[in-house]
């Protein structure tokens, strides 16, 4: 199977920028990046969608939805081209809440796929399917996805859909789009690392060369992975701390390492306990695991005076490229189940997501740091050093490594479902 075979012959079409403004904090530091697309369906509210590289179909709750606190729902009877059809249900699965604690088991929201037109900046997909929520488990508590998150955009790769489980070929919105020739079949982000900006942006169907140095570094996704895991999956051969390579501390031949890159994902996890035990070995004796859930921490007073530098190889062959995590970003903040304890941003998988490979999940701290390009045609991933100097609008900001607050980054995106 080639998952790019459907984009061939695109024709030219004129790329879309959202700028990512900075949503409300949480109590909490520990939040993950996305986007606001607010849907002017004749509510009273937008909705907030988290953009999600890490996630393939658009994720919405409905109206009545009893379990999903003071968030913004979707009222069917507002749309005229609304469709339940085709109308199956669905079971739509969350290991985390939108923040930096994972759960035990996913947890599963139930509701079905339906169609309506959805447009993005005045650019619509017809017919486009998605799934309405009907209600959020309660364990998600008030803010089911974290606090400003009503819903989900996600961005993976072309002809992968969760909902292809049901045996069925499903096309996600960004994708329909390009299928369409609405847009060409990249898209790119500027998550705008800087500790006090303000702004950032995503751009659909091109690229904007002002955001960043040089030229991008171009490496393949690993295709037969990506198809497997159904999201953005990349060959990651080395890791280093403080340029120093990490060696297992269990002598046994390492599996081939994958990485997915999930911007919607507030940490990185490691695949199993023992390669973040040594990550943390060669950091502090001080970190310790604090919970069988895989997350890391320190007395807060010990992880101030901690800035490793993080750097992960990722490509294939030749074609290689290294990223390194802005060094504040190491800090997540106290945890809120140990007071006085601060998380690291190295989790592990408790239980190994696959035995074929040793698979790493790098998400929005190592991202903010680079202008990021997500080609589905070519399936290569485009990195751009960040210039010294950026702007959305008026303002400039520099990307100064900041991450103390992960990723608060939010866009606005005239989306809209078809009015009655």
């Amino acid at each position: 199977m080639k998952i790019t075979t459907v984009l061939a012959g695109v024709a030219a079409a004129e790329p879309l920028t959202i700028k990512l403004e900075s949503r409300a904090k949480s109590a909490s530091v520990n939040s993950t990046t996305g986007g606001m697309l607010q849907i002017s369906n004749g509510m009273a509210r937008s909705l907030n969608l988290l953009f999600d590289t890490g996630s393939t179909d658009l994720v919405i709750p409905k109206k009545g939805c009893s379990t999903c606190g003071d968030h913004a729902t979707f009222d069917p009877s507002k749309s005229f081209a609304f469709s339940k059809n085709p109308g199956y249900n669905f079971l739509a699965s969350y290991d985390t809440a939108g923040d930096a604690q994972p759960y035990a088991d996913p947890l599963a929201m139930q509701g079905k796929i339906v169609t309506d037109t959805i447009t993005i900046g005045g650019v619509s997909s017809e017919n486009q399917t998605f799934f309405l929520g009907d209600e959020f488990p309660e364990e998600l508590g008030e803010d089911p996805m974290g606090p400003n998150i009503d819903g989900i955009f996600g961005l993976g790769p072309p002809e992968m859909s969760v909902f292809n489980a049901l045996n069925k070929t499903f096309t996600t919105t960004f994708w329909n789009l390009v299928k369409s020739e609405k847009f060409e079949p990249v898209f790119s982000l500027f998550l705008n690392s800087g500790k006090d900006s303000r702004s950032g942006e995503v751009t659909l169907g091109g690229i904007d060369s002002s955001k960043y140095e040089g030229q991008l570094t171009r490496v393949p996704f690993n295709q037969s992975a990506s198809i497997l895991g159904g999201s953005w999956y990349i060959n990651s051969p080395a890791y280093y701390i403080d340029g120093k390579s990490v060696k297992s501390s269990t002598n046994q031949t390492s599996k081939e390492a994958v990485s997915q890159l999930d911007s919607g994902t507030a940490y990185i996890m490691a695949p199993d306990r023992q390669t973040a035990k040594d990550m943390y070995a060669a950091i502090s004796p001080e970190i310790k695991l604090l919970d069988k859930l895989g997350v890391w921490g320190a007395p807060c007073d010990v992880i101030e005076t901690l800035q490793p530098e993080l750097t992960f190889t990722i490509g294939d062959g030749d074609k290689l490229v290294n990223l390194t995590m802005p060094k504040d970003a190491f800090d997540l903040g106290e945890h809120p189940s140990h007071p006085g304890q601060c998380q690291t941003v190295i989790l592990h998988a408790p239980k190994p997501i696959t035995d074929l490979a040793a698979v790493w999940i790098l998400g929005s701290p190592v991202l903010k740091g680079y202008y990021t390009v997500w080609d589905g045609k070519n399936l290569e991933f485009g990195v751009g050093k960040l210039r010294l100097e950026t702007s959305t609008d008026e303002s400039t900001s520099r990307p100064a490594s900041g991450a103390a607050d992960l990723a608060p980054y939010w866009g606005l995106i005239a989306v809209a479902f078809a009015l009655i």
